[in-house]
This record gives structure tokens, sequence and C-alpha cells, in this order.
């Protein structure tokens, strides 16, 4: 964030906020879509085994 060349602080710490919730919500994303059946936002299969069921 230094190599923008930002003179005011505020802006400076809104930036480096924003990029690190950024950077949070990816990392959370990539874990939740590699994961879809986990714990914390996970589903489970009923309605996937009830819909491909012979």
């Amino acid at each position: 964030m230094f190599t923008f060349g930002i003179r005011h602080n505020l802006t400076h710490i809104v930036m480096v906020m924003g990029l690190a919730g950024l950077i949070t919500f990816l990392v959370l994303l990539i874990r939740e879509l590699d994961v879809p059946f986990g714990d914390v936002l996970g589903t489970d299969a009923t309605a996937f085994t009830r819909y491909f069921r012979t």
C-alpha cells in the first residue's frame, strides 16, 4: 500500500483495512467452497440424495 504514495493517514488506513478484509473473505470463500459439507456454513447431503435417488 505504500507504493501508491498516499499522503493522508486515514485514506491509507481505509485502504489497508479494505485489502485485509478482501483477503480474509477470499480465504474463507476458498475454504467453504473446498468443503461444501463442512461445519460452519455447510449443508447436509439429504437434498442431493433425495434428488439423485433412483
